[in-house]
């Protein structure tokens, strides 16, 4: 019984590890998926970076637009007669950089690409972040659902084993009380024809 007992215990701390193996499985995607959300806000932060650096850019261009607008009566004169110097002095004084409309429409078509391509990038970024979490988290679950599979079915075969067993020995034990009692009917049965007492065998308890 102490034998038994052991592989038991044994098998018992088998799925005992395995069970607890599939809680850090459990735990580790939970993780993942934290990782995940903090990939998320991320790249929430990036968009939020990049709205901004629009934003400020609108309001160069509306810096620009006004000081125009306030200095347009007294340079009308002046840009007819020197055009270029005074176009040069107002950037100066702006501390801007003279760019032909073309080139500036190329500028701003560039940036809304550039947002466009962002914006995509990060959304692969997530998505493909997303796709190998879930793999893993798969993966890690169908491996320790194989190792708990493993162990409950050698489990049940010690079981099985220890049932068979059982069964043995209370088969054994049921043919030496049957070999017991044909044994005290065989000496009563003496007894009585050679005339002597009877004497009693008492019979085995199984104990």
């Amino acid at each position: 019984m102490t034998e038994v007992t052991k592989e038991v215990k044994a098998t018992i701390t088998a799925v005992t590890r395995a069970t607890k193996a599939m809680q850090t499985a459990a735990a580790n995607a939970v993780k993942s998926q934290q990782d995940l959300a903090t990939m998320a806000e991320t790249s929430s932060a990036i968009a939020e970076e990049i709205e901004y650096k629009a934003s400020q850019l609108d309001q160069i261009e509306s810096q620009v637009e006004a000081k125009v607008r306030e200095a347009a009566a007294d340079t009308a004169i002046r840009i007819k007669e020197h055009r270029a110097g005074v176009l040069n002095e107002l950037l100066d004084e702006s501390n801007l950089a003279e760019i032909r409309i073309d080139d500036l429409a190329k500028l701003r078509m560039e940036l809304n690409t550039a947002k466009a391509d962002n914006s995509e990038a990060i959304n692969s970024a997530v998505n493909a972040a997303v796709e190998k979490a879930e793999a893993e988290a798969k993966m890690v679950a169908t491996n320790e659902k194989s190792k708990y599979e493993v162990s409950v079915a050698e489990l049940n075969g010690r079981i099985s084993s220890l049932e068979f067993q059982n069964k043995q020995l209370q088969a054994s034990l049921d043919n030496a009380q049957e070999t017991i009692r044909d044994e005290r009917t065989t000496r009563v049965e003496m007894a009585k024809a050679a005339g002597s007492p009877v004497i009693n065998v008492p019979a085995s308890s199984g104990r």
